[in-house]
């Protein structure tokens, strides 16, 4: 999907002097087998933090000294953590103004040592498959320990499944990501199956309208975590049926349900569009880190609901929102966060109607 993540991925590893063509919905990449060159200027990667995590690994492979930045939310995103693993294997990696986040300056010296490191596994999932990507082109290959727990386990499965799907063998016991060093990754056509991130903001819109819906392009097998809101829908009372490889969606009388999102906290903001909606309480525990994304969503989406007509609670690791017929029009922020806007959208459609400040952030997906 093209859209401004994609996009800042794309002007980023340009700027590390890899030579990207987009031609309509297709791109063609000639890869340099893992050799990258240091831009003159700071690499500017707008609001995605996934372009960030990533591309500040890759820099400890450039030859010469890599400034990667964004914009004021992206500069809030934790990196500390990463930036600290990264020098746990020799590369010269720090927060410019030393408080843990962007902008991050990288002086790469062509190669990075590799080796044994550690990271926390409760901050981002996206700093574990930074580190795997790049790990079979370090001096001595990786082995990553991921320390007090993985949340978002899913999608780190989903880099290894790629990584594997490209020639890079990775070992995987528990807690222990290991990958060994003089892999070369093998060019390949690859077609990008449908999001299920951004098709459960449709799944939500049937629900919370009651209408009958048919989306084309996902993938029934798929390591994609968040393929688990079709589970959830169904548990809360949807009828879903694969027809042709179609997904349609029957809704139905909604009950609440009880839920530990941990794994998938990106379905926070469209659970709680149809909790509001479903008949009795919905408890979604589980997704503290969800305070660290493009905002708090927690807090946000209790306070942006709660102007909506909403019942939700914040706790300390998630919600409590008991459904109501009473849902009201209204002006609601995204607080520049594409997924509390996308959120509060579905919740629009059957009320008078909303209108969404910043709304403009949904380009990032």
């Amino acid at each position: 999907m093209i859209c401004d993540d994609t996009m800042s991925t794309v002007r980023g590893l340009r700027c590390l002097g890899v030579d990207i063509q987009q031609m309509g919905g297709s791109v063609s990449i000639e890869g340099g087998g893992g050799r990258f060159e240091a831009p003159s200027s700071p690499i500017d990667l707008g609001n995605s933090g996934t372009s960030l995590r990533f591309l500040t690994v890759l820099a400890g492979l450039a030859t010469g000294t890599v400034i990667l930045t964004g914009d004021n939310s992206l500069r809030s995103r934790p990196m500390g953590e990463l930036l600290k693993c990264l020098r746990s294997i020799g590369v010269s990696a720090r927060s410019l103004y030393g408080q843990g986040v962007a902008p991050v300056e990288v002086r790469g010296t062509g190669c990075v040592e590799g080796g044994n490191a550690s990271i926390p596994g409760g901050v981002s999932s996206q700093f574990i498959s930074a580190m795997l990507l790049p790990s079979a082109r370090f001096e001595k290959g990786l082995e990553l320990q991921v320390i007090g727990g993985l949340k978002s386990r899913p999608y780190v499965e989903m880099t290894v499944r790629m990584m594997r799907d490209w020639g890079v063998h990775v070992q995987s016991i528990g807690s222990t990501f290991s990958v060994s060093r003089g892999q070369t990754y093998l060019a390949r056509d690859f077609e990008i199956e449908g999001d299920y991130s951004s098709a459960a903001f449709l799944i939500a819109a049937s629900l919370v309208t009651r209408s009958e819906i048919q989306i084309e392009g996902l993938r029934r097998r798929t390591t994609q975590g968040d393929a688990r809101f079709v589970r959830i829908a169904e548990k809360m009372g949807a009828q879903i049926r694969w027809r042709s490889r179609r997904l349609h969606i029957i809704p139905s009388s909604l009950g609440g349900i009880d839920i530990d999102l941990s794994d998938t906290p990106d379905l926070l903001p469209p659970l709680a569009a149809v909790a509001c909606r479903a008949a009795g309480m919905t408890k979604i525990r589980g997704v503290e880190h969800a305070r660290l994304k493009e905002s708090d969503r927690i807090s946000v989406l209790s306070a942006e609901l709660g102007r909506l007509g909403a019942n939700a609670t914040e706790t300390h690791d998630g919600l409590i929102i008991s459904g109501t017929s009473t849902l009201k029009g209204g002006v609601a922020s995204s607080h520049g966060d594409h997924r509390i806007a996308m959120s509060l959208a579905v919740v629009g459609l059957d009320t008078d109607g909303v209108l969404i400040r910043d709304a403009d952030c949904i380009s990032v997906s």
